[in-house]
């Protein structure tokens, strides 16, 4: 998901001596980067974790989901859940970040709006690319899913089935995004740790 070099983004994320760097790193990551800020801002404080939540409420008055979650590396699926709750809740999203970056040019400083989101704002293209991200990491929740509930064994007779399915798909998705060198990167990294 993060690029070819996921150890040496590990590192940089290490050594970002500040907010702002990690901001940097986060947003060099393309779309995924962009939401990442935009999900780590909204839930960076109560006030604004309550803001965006009026938004919603605002937004999608019969809505049971008032808040967004930033996917990590301990949770499976959770990249994949991140997105998929950002895409039900987009148009609070994109709400919530224009009026930040809107109070933001009428004096209200803030690290994150000084170099951060009128830089992160994601556009209709961005978007485009983490409905492609969605579309790519959904077996893998699926397969998740169906292993845990039907196979809980373990046995290495259930599993195949799935890493086959999931290396066709990955296969599939080579052909398919041969063009996009971002996607492409995410599905090799992803083809090489199946192949294992």
């Amino acid at each position: 998901m993060w690029g070819a070099d996921i150890e040496a983004f590990e590192v940089d994320m290490n050594a970002a001596q500040d907010e702002l760097a990690e901001l940097l790193e986060w947003r060099r990551k393309g779309p995924m980067g962009k939401l990442h800020n935009i999900l780590t801002y909204i839930l960076k404080t109560p006030q604004r974790r309550d803001e965006f939540t009026n938004v919603v409420r605002r937004l999608y008055p019969t809505e049971t989901v008032h808040t967004v979650f930033v996917g990590n590396i301990t949770r499976w699926s959770s990249d994949y859940e991140s997105i998929l709750r950002a895409f039900r809740l987009r148009e609070a999203i994109e709400d919530y970040v224009r009026t930040a970056i809107r109070q933001n040019r009428n004096g209200e400083r803030d690290i994150r709006n000084d170099n951060g989101l009128v830089h992160d704002e994601l556009l209709p293209e961005d978007w485009a690319f983490l409905l492609c991200v969605k579309d790519i990491l959904a077996p893998f929740k699926e397969w998740t899913l169906r292993l845990q509930v039907r196979y809980s064994n373990g046995c290495v007779a259930d599993i195949l089935p799935a890493m086959d399915e999931l290396l066709v798909h990955l296969e599939d998705l080579k052909v398919q995004f041969a063009e996009e060198p971002h996607l492409l990167t995410m599905i090799n990294n992803g083809w090489s740790i199946m192949d294992k």
